[in-house]
């Protein structure tokens, strides 16, 4: 059996970070190592285990970044979002983004720092969302040579 995934949550006191924690820490095939959230939370120090409604972990909520990890998964605002880009190239790690709300200057960083590392950009991680998301590219595709177009009111 290989190794753990070391992990980082950033965004870790958020309701998907404490999601993520909760699933992550029952995953044998991942290691937390990280529970980051921003300088200010209330939420610094505390467990994450027990934060996330579980048991404690070992493993306090923290804004400093663990000297390595695997990946990284973003769940946080799109400030806290350009500081996880930012930490993660510079450590080259790969990192998963689920923060809603960027701007177009950001979602250029995202793109610009994906010459460096593995991203994956998931804005909305919701399966409905996305489906939805898909039917439209399909729908948007079998239109698009309609004769005499298509009103999609």
């Amino acid at each position: 059996m290989a190794s753990p995934c070391k992990l980082i949550i950033h965004g870790a006191s958020g309701r998907n970070g404490k999601r993520l924690i909760a699933i992550g820490n029952a995953d044998p095939e991942v290691s937390l190592v990280g529970a980051i959230v921003r300088p200010t939370s209330t939420f610094l120090n505390q467990d994450a285990g027990q934060l996330a409604g579980g048991s404690p972990i070992g493993l306090s909520l923290s804004s400093s970044w663990p000297a390595t990890a695997d990946a990284v998964i973003d769940f946080s605002s799109p400030e806290g979002c350009m500081e996880a880009l930012h930490q993660c190239v510079d450590r080259k790690i790969p990192l998963v983004i689920a923060s809603t709300g960027l701007t177009k200057e950001q979602v250029a960083a995202i793109e610009q720092g994906s010459h460096a590392i593995p991203i994956c950009y998931a804005p909305n991680m919701s399966v409905a969302v996305n489906l939805t998301m898909k039917l439209v590219q399909q729908a948007a595709q079998a239109l698009r040579n309609v004769p005499g177009g298509a009103d999609v009111e």
